[in-house]
């Protein structure tokens, strides 16, 4: 049977009866990885990812072709000794191969107990660290700045917003975008004067959608529909933010959202009155969130204070639709049961789709009392409807409960496996939690003495499954790419074939190369490729 033979079977019998006969070796490589299929293939295919990203040109990628593994430029110390020996003793790893040798985890550590600052909320400096599957730190690079998320544009570059003071006070504080490209060694930066909580680099246009907080005093008046009825204004000033983008280049304004005028003079239908000035509530919006959609053509973005998400049309500025207290299409529980609210206090506003978002939920009440957990949400704005399809928390006691509990903070993310992650618990400890497809917990990294706001993930090598094959014609490939984006990331995908023997020929034949271009769809859904084989 010639689904036995040996992938180094050579050319000693007749040519025909070599080609009927002939394993097929398909060994799919994207970058440097493999990955060997069935054994009764009739060629060799070899597939590699050969451009990166097209949309990186402004962040001087490395190189079109993907010649290392993604993330070398960020796996560097450049910190002193002491400073490693810190991480180490604070960052408690875990290995988590069995979801999958290739992951890292990328997150900011900022530091808010050592000799020099003492307060709890106002760190001077962090580390941006990497941790392989194995627990181990394989990166961290030092900044005299408050830092935010790091988010990967592609493999050696990354964008991310440092502040000045705490979320507070950022009205007044002095922010910064930070585009940074590791192999390169070059800073890319804008001030963001108020900048808060999250921002959103469009390479295409170079620009940055940023969320400016600003302190305004209370505009009430009596005859204001938003205003509380039957009751004195509790605030004299109050707080709000309002959405920017500005050019990279030179830091011009080209777009702003003031949520104030379109939230409370906008005319909506909210499935609950939205008045400002509530006493229990000075900051109007507290936006924690922003991403731009794959088409450009929307933003969306997520309140704590509201307890909703928001989606905005660009460049018009009309709110599309909003999901959670606020909303405009209802809202369903899992059991499909309307509800007023189904997450309080959430940050981390994650797109799995363009219809499905993954949620922290920092807020919700249950058998042990308060807890945070995750949610997923999907939205159906041509029925108006939103429904909540599933949540998890990791506590299982009320002391797990009360321990992975997390008032501020918090974020979500998810990879193409099923599994969820989360940073729970309150400062000065965060606990890094993952679920895995079934419900359990895939794995929990401690992390001590710092403030990690979110975490994301990305992998050392894209992902690769044959899916199916047709004779000897075509290979059918699912593709996954090493970065999750929001948008839309060009490469190609060269396969590299070859047969046993040369035609007319008894010796072993030479490759031929079949380029086929490829699109990685957003949100890290599966890209399926057909690779023409016969050429």
């Amino acid at each position: 049977s010639f689904f036995r033979y040996s992938l180094a079977v050579r050319c000693t019998m007749h040519r025909a009866l070599i080609l009927f006969r002939a394993v097929i070796a398909a060994a799919v490589v994207l970058g440097l990885w493999k990955l060997v299929p069935s054994r009764t293939s009739q060629q060799e295919v070899v597939l590699r990812k050969v451009v990166e990203d097209q949309h990186a040109t402004r962040v001087e990628p490395t190189s079109p072709e993907l010649r290392r593994l993604c993330g070398d430029a960020f796996a560097v110390f450049s910190l002193a000794p002491h400073q490693l020996r810190q991480l180490q003793r604070s960052i408690h790893g875990m290995d988590f191969t069995h979801v999958s040798p290739d992951l890292v985890l990328m997150f900011s550590y900022q530091v808010i107990r050592d000799k020099v600052v003492t307060s709890a909320t106002k760190g001077k400096h962090s580390f941006v660290v990497l941790m392989n599957a194995s627990g181990a730190i394989i990166g961290a690079t030092k900044w005299n700045l408050r830092l935010w998320t790091p988010k990967p544009v592609n493999c050696s570059a990354l964008y991310m917003l440092s502040t000045a003071m705490d979320t507070h006070e950022d009205y007044r504080s002095r922010a910064t975008f930070l585009l940074w490209n590791a192999a390169a060694g070059r800073v890319r930066s804008l001030p963001v004067l108020g900048g808060t909580h999250d921002l959103a680099y469009d390479s295409l246009g170079d620009t940055v959608f940023w969320l400016k907080n600003l302190r305004f005093r209370n505009p009430c008046e009596p005859s204001e529909v938003f205003c509380p009825l039957g009751r004195k204004q509790s605030f004299t000033f109050l707080k709000s933010d309002d959405i920017i983008q500005s050019r990279l280049s030179d830091g011009a304004v080209l777009w702003r959202w003031v949520a104030v005028e379109r939230l409370l003079r906008g005319g909506h239908s909210f499935q609950a009155p939205l008045r400002l000035g509530d006493t229990l509530e000075p900051d109007l919006t507290h936006m924690n969130t922003v991403v731009l959609t794959p088409d450009g053509k929307a933003l969306l973005w997520n309140s704590r204070t509201l307890h909703s998400f928001f989606k905005v049309a660009l460049p018009s500025g009309k709110l599309l639709w909003s999901v959670g207290r606020f909303g405009t299409v209802a809202l369903r529980n899992e059991s499909g049961h309307p509800v007023p609210e189904a997450f309080h206090n959430a940050h981390g506003l994650h797109p799995l789709s363009n219809t499905s978002f993954l949620l922290f939920d920092n807020l919700h009440y249950g058998p042990c009392g308060k807890h945070s957990r995750l949610v997923e949400v999907h939205v159906d704005p041509g029925r108006g409807v939103a429904k909540v399809l599933w949540s998890w928390s990791p506590a299982r006691s009320a002391s797990e409960c009360a321990k992975l509990y997390r008032n501020y903070g918090g974020g979500a993310f998810h990879l193409p496996s099923g599994h969820r992650i989360g940073v729970f618990g309150d400062r000065p400890d965060h606990y890094i939690v993952a679920s895995n497809p079934s419900g359990g917990e895939a794995f929990r990294i401690v992390v001590r003495g710092a403030f990690v706001y979110d975490v994301v993930a990305f992998y050392r090598r894209p992902r690769i499954r044959v899916l199916s094959r047709s004779t000897s014609a075509t290979l059918t490939v699912e593709c996954l790419d090493t970065l999750y984006s929001e948008y839309l990331r060009r490469g190609v995908l060269r396969a590299t074939v070859t047969t046993p023997c040369q035609s007319g020929g008894s010796t072993q034949g030479k490759p031929w190369v079949i380029d086929v271009g490829i699109e990685f769809r957003p949100f890290w859904e599966p890209t399926v490729v057909v690779v023409p084989l016969d050429v």
